[in-house]
């Protein structure tokens, strides 16, 4: 993708974009292995924390900050079931914006188009990074809380006994790994659109 190359390289290790190029079977079956992988990983911690929502109202909404997070959470689905049932009409945009009338026709547009480019990049790399510091200080201040054991980070409701050992490692793994996918869906959603606008 010559077109917003930062986030169509996100929104593919976010697993909702498979590659345009990618034309092998066993490739696309396997990238489509990594999309239910991921996907399963947001979908379950949202439903699991609705089902702790409607379980205990209460006690989730005393901590707003699980209920932030998982309001983020029900929108990044939101995002990704976007992304993916739009797919053919990015692609075509994506087909349009590489096309005359809209490719620079001399050196004036072309300097034109590179300095929207650039301002394109800047905004990306630069919201990306305020993004991606705040996953990882979030992840960092979890790990530092030294949580006690069979404590989420995150109040969500599980099917199974998560109090000790390789299930409370499992749960905890899940959660952090679905806000560490989650936050990169957000980067690259909120700068596929932005980016598309500034390139028409």
């Amino acid at each position: 993708m010559s077109v917003l190359p930062a986030t169509f390289r996100l929104l593919q290790l976010t697993g909702v974009w498979l590659p345009t190029h990618w034309h092998s079977s066993i490739l696309r079956s396997l990238y489509q292995l990594f999309s239910i992988v991921v996907l399963f990983l947001i979908y379950c911690y949202v439903i699991c924390g609705l089902v702790e929502l409607a379980i205990d109202p209460a006690e989730m909404l005393n901590t707003t900050n699980d209920l932030l997070i998982l309001i983020s959470m029900i929108t990044n689905c939101g995002k990704s079931v976007n992304v993916l049932i739009c797919r053919e009409k990015i692609i075509e945009i994506l087909d349009i914006l590489q096309r005359d009338p809209c490719q620079p026709r001399d050196e004036k547009e072309i300097a034109i188009q590179n300095e929207w480019n650039g301002i394109i990049w800047s905004s990306t790399f630069t919201y990306g990074m305020l993004l991606e510091t705040t996953g990882v200080l979030g992840i960092i201040r979890i790990m530092a809380l030294n949580l006690p054991m069979g404590m989420l980070p995150f109040k969500e409701w599980l099917p199974y006994d998560y109090s000790n050992g390789f299930a409370y490692w499992q749960a905890y793994s899940q959660e952090l790994i679905a806000l560490f996918i989650s936050t990169n869906l957000c980067i690259a959603y909120d700068t596929l659109v932005r980016g598309l606008i500034m390139q028409v």
